[in-house]
């Protein structure tokens, strides 16, 4: 029996020799060869610093675009599930890294091979697509490559996808002790234990360790790893590489402090079986991401082999939401409101997009008002969307519109990542405090003015009344108006005359409240609402009941007292509830459709 497997074995090499030989021989990038029955997967070359790298590539340019990175000792072959399944809705690019996979494999005496090298060398094959943004999906070695790549370019990342991608020290395993020792003193006799990693059964080990069922687990993965680790000079490469690794190491709290910083979304789908990168480092995640989606599965290294149905089907999840128009920012040409947090919103309207009283600020950055009869900081929640996604919002707009000045609405983190030349519209009251923060373009609307082909009509409002009104100051609201249709973004008011005034005047299609019934404890006892109550957006829809109505403002800060819940019980009791949206922080909402 022996006998016959070695048989098996050789024709198989032989047969990957032959496949190998033809395909190079052959293979350009004005003639992809299309493997039979994977649909419109392509296999590519492009030459990046003198190196032919290969790679599959799958899906529409126009999707969004996922990199796959693959990692130690295999090849993009590893994501041929991923390509076969995500294929209909994402752009999906997997390289092989150079001296592995189907890429040149220079001669290691005349090529550093360093991670740092390799990285760069994979950089500039990423940056070379020209993609405005990126998922990257990181396996192994995929990890300290892609994590080098996100580092250079943070506001392009648009999601991670972790499977075995370790940036912690804790999450080194068992697998290491060998490796470590050679850290501690590169010797001859130090790597002498490391070649075994590349004969055949170190190769099988790698696969089938840790998983439920080896005999699941297709032998073809490992015969033609093996046949890559027979070239010459490769597995001392290899050794050097682990050598490397050390100096990943001591990246890892950089990396860890690029999740902290831009807080991209992770979707973590690891194999708690590996030796290598144990379950501790998928663990240690949660120290530094607060929007995880975390999922461990019994299996091993290369979790994909054994679990490919369930992280595949996860992914499709998490990308889903992630690119529907439901999780972060999704552009769009069509007219348009997302509500981002509070009374923070973004609106696409009359061939313009507009932001509305941006509050940028980090959950509990600011201490609880005063007065509310809680210790709640603020804003009691994050914002939907990471710091690549605001920033890409910032930089899209084309005009700001600040209804008034309270730090809920106009906070120091919107003042410092605003441009000061952006245009920003404002009551008359506020012109000179913005202009004092160092803005250069700020337009004080007296009645009515026009811009982008729009006009923008001021309106009054009441935020609260008697003593508590006074105190709050002045407020206000805008109606932008642009052919048939008008959009009226009421501000921090209550039911007022001023508001059904405006309502008279103007006769909006589309109405934005904000709701939250925002209260100060006055002695024992609540005072008076200085933003909507949900009796107030009961008298809105009364007076315009062929509006569209969204009522925001809720769920975020300390002295609001009505949640969404609670608006939405008055509503239905009133039996209106079908008449007035109440969009969660992220939603938007199509102003043709809802």
């Amino acid at each position: 029996m022996k006998k016959s497997n070695n048989i098996i074995i050789v024709a198989l090499i032989c047969a990957t020799l032959v496949l190998s030989a033809f395909t190079n021989s052959e293979r350009t990038d004005d003639s992809p060869i299309v493997e039979i029955n994977n649909n419109d997967i392509l296999y590519k070359t492009k030459e990046v610093k003198g190196l032919n790298i290969f790679y599959r590539e799958a899906g529409n340019p126009k999707n969004p675009a996922l990199i796959l990175l693959h990692g130690f000792p295999t090849s993009s072959h590893q994501y041929r599930k991923v390509l076969d399944e995500l294929s209909d809705e994402y752009y999906l690019i997997a390289p092989d890294y150079p001296g592995f996979g189907e890429s040149d494999y220079p001669d290691p005496d005349t090529f550093d091979y360093t991670f740092d090298n390799i990285a760069n060398v994979m950089d500039e094959f990423v940056q070379s697509f020209n993609l405005n943004s990126y998922g990257l999906m990181m396996q192994d070695y995929g990890a300290p490559i892609g994590y080098r790549i996100a580092t250079k370019h943070p506001n392009k990342v648009s999601s991670l996808i972790v499977q075995n991608g370790n940036i912690y020290e804790e999450g080194l395993g068992a697998a290491w002790g060998d490796v470590k020792k050679l850290w501690a003193n590169y010797t001859p006799e130090n790597k002498k234990p490391l070649y075994g990693a590349f004969t055949l059964e170190g190769m099988k080990w790698q696969y089938t360790h840790g998983t439920r069922n080896p005999e699941k687990i297709n032998p073809d993965n490992w015969v033609m790893d093996y046949y890559r680790m027979t070239r010459p000079k490769i597995q001392d490469m290899n050794i050097d590489l682990f050598y490397d690794y050390r100096k990943n190491v001591a990246l890892y709290p950089e990396w860890q402090k690029f999740i902290r910083e831009y807080q991209p979304p992770i979707l973590i789908v690891w194999g708690k079986g590996d030796l290598f990168f144990p379950e501790s480092g998928a663990e240690a995640y949660k120290k530094d991401a607060k929007n995880i989606d975390y999922n461990i599965y019994d299996t091993g290294h290369f979790a994909l082999e054994e679990e490919g149905d369930a992280i595949i089907a996860k992914m499709k999840s998490f990308l889903g939401k992630l690119h529907s128009t439901k999780m972060g920012y999704k552009d769009s040409t069509k007219e348009s409101i997302q509500l981002l947090r509070n009374a923070t919103l973004v609106v696409n309207f009359g061939g313009k997009k507009i932001l509305i009283d941006p509050m940028f600020a980090d959950k509990g950055e600011f201490p609880a008002f005063d007065g509310a009869g809680n210790n709640y900081r603020n804003p009691m929640v994050e914002l939907p969307v990471n710091a690549s996604e605001l920033k890409n919002i910032v930089n899209s707009i084309d005009a700001v519109f600040v209804t008034h000045t309270h730090l809920d609405h106009w906070d120091t983190k919107a003042q410092n990542m605003i441009p000061k030349n952006t245009p920003i519209f404002v009551q008359p009251s506020d012109k000179a405090k913005i202009e004092k923060q160092g803005f250069t373009n700020v337009t004080a609307i007296e009645d009515h003015t026009t811009w982008g082909g729009m006009t923008i009509h001021i309106t009054g409002g009441q935020h609260g009344f008697g003593k508590v009104g006074k105190m709050m100051g002045d407020v206000s609201g805008f109606v932008f108006a642009k052919a048939d249709k008008k959009l009226y973004i009421a501000g921090d008011t209550r039911w007022a005359t001023e508001v059904e005034q405006a309502l008279a005047k103007h006769s909006p299609d589309v109405i934005v409240l904000n709701a939250g019934g925002a209260q100060f404890i006055e002695g024992n006892k609540k005072g008076d609402a200085i933003t909507m109550t949900p009796a107030d957006i009961i008298e809105v829809q009364k007076k315009a009941p062929n509006a569209d109505i969204l009522a925001v403002h809720m769920n975020t800060l300390n002295h609001c007292f009505v949640k969404r819940k609670d608006l939405k019980k008055n509503l239905s009791d009133k039996g209106i509830d079908e008449l007035v949206e109440i969009p969660e922080d992220g939603d938007v909402f199509t102003i043709e459709t809802y």
